[in-house]
């Protein structure tokens, strides 16, 4: 596997890796061995942050089936959580009123009882009716956010794994003038 190097020399947002580049650095599966990032310069402190940015705003859609009611955090829906790569529900997904466009919250738990794949926690209380459709979408996150790397330092982060197609991945910095990344 081939490393990928970054020369940054202001303050910017870099695309370290996205789906439609050459990502020799990325193992099957979106894992990566290690991000180094090296601040160069001789007395200022670079303040960086890894961001997953998502690649598209599409929603995945699900029907409740399940008997309504209110105060309820778990629910079932007639689809499955994952029906593919690009129709799924992961942890940290905000989830949509389909009829209100209201959010109700965020995705905590997939299968929460271990019981039944069809069945998310959300971090809220809401009222429900069965058939009732709600959309989820991907949120963007952060690996770190607004890190200080001391002059003359190296920081790295290790066995790093997220879905390449289905985020982009950031590095923000906002302080040196003088910092390499290297990604293996």
């Amino acid at each position: 596997m081939a490393a990928k190097y970054f020369a940054i020399s202001a303050a910017t947002t870099t695309t370290l890796l996205t789906k439609d580049t050459n990502n020799t650095a990325v193992q099957h599966g979106g894992l990566i061995s290690t991000i180094r990032v090296s601040n160069n310069h001789s007395s200022t402190a670079a303040v960086v942050s890894l961001l997953l940015e998502r690649v598209s705003t599409a929603r995945s859609t699900r029907t409740v089936n399940q008997t309504g009611g209110s105060g309820i955090n778990k629910i079932i829906f007639d689809q499955e959580n994952f029906v593919s790569q690009t129709d799924r529900i992961d942890i940290g997904d905000k989830v949509y009123d389909v009829g209100t466009g209201g959010v109700h919250g965020y995705v905590v738990a997939l299968n929460p009882d271990s019981d039944n794949t069809k069945e998310i926690q959300i971090n809220t209380s809401i009222t429900i009716t069965d058939d009732e459709s709600f959309e989820f979408e991907k949120q963007n996150h952060y690996f770190i956010k607004e890190l200080s790397i001391p002059a003359k330092t190296v920081f790295e982060l290790d066995n790093v794994s997220f879905d390449i197609n289905t985020y982009t991945l950031k590095l923000i910095n906002t302080g040196s003038d003088n910092l390499t990344v290297r990604i293996e």
